[in-house]
């Protein structure tokens, strides 16, 4: 994901955050240059030619997304999600535990939809963060439930050949 943002004052510099969604690495550019991080997450940020600002990224884990601490102050950077979009995208997580009910799964299947209900609930808020048209993450969504719900179902008809 790309952030990018204006840190408040006068003569603020424009802020963009590059966060590999896989990896987690963060890069920090500043009016197109890269800052180099001090520590883990945290970025010595040029204010004037002689003075910095301390600039540190909070990862929101809930929405996939990112906060700033500048000078004390949390900025939120990231889109914000409604309600509704939190039942969307979380909405394969509870599929995935009425499944392994409902399918009579065993505890194999059961420890694989877990895992791959989490991961389709995270491919669901990851479209919910992006700028897609609404009625496309719409129906972007509907597909990842409707291959989540199939995937519950082919993943207990194996466990019961066994």
């Amino acid at each position: 994901m790309i952030y990018e943002f204006k840190l408040p004052g006068k003569r603020s510099p424009n802020v963009k955050v590059e966060m590999s969604f896989i990896t987690g690495k963060h890069k920090v550019f500043v009016n197109g240059k890269e800052v180099e991080p001090r520590q883990r997450k945290i970025f010595d940020i040029p204010m004037t030619k002689t003075r910095t600002e301390r600039l540190r990224l909070v990862p929101n884990v809930l929405e996939l997304g990112m906060d700033v601490v500048f000078k004390d102050e949390k900025i939120k950077v990231s889109k914000d999600i409604t309600k509704l979009e939190y039942l969307t995208a979380y909405f394969p997580l509870f599929m995935g535990i009425l499944a392994s009910y409902f399918f009579d799964a065993g505890m194999i299947s059961s420890i694989v939809m877990g895992v791959s209900s989490v991961f389709f609930s995270l491919m669901n808020m990851k479209v919910l963060q992006g700028d897609k048209n609404p009625l496309a993450k719409l129906i972007y969504n509907g597909v990842i439930v409707g291959m989540s719900w199939v995937g519950f179902y082919i993943i207990s008809l194996i466990e019961k050949s066994f």
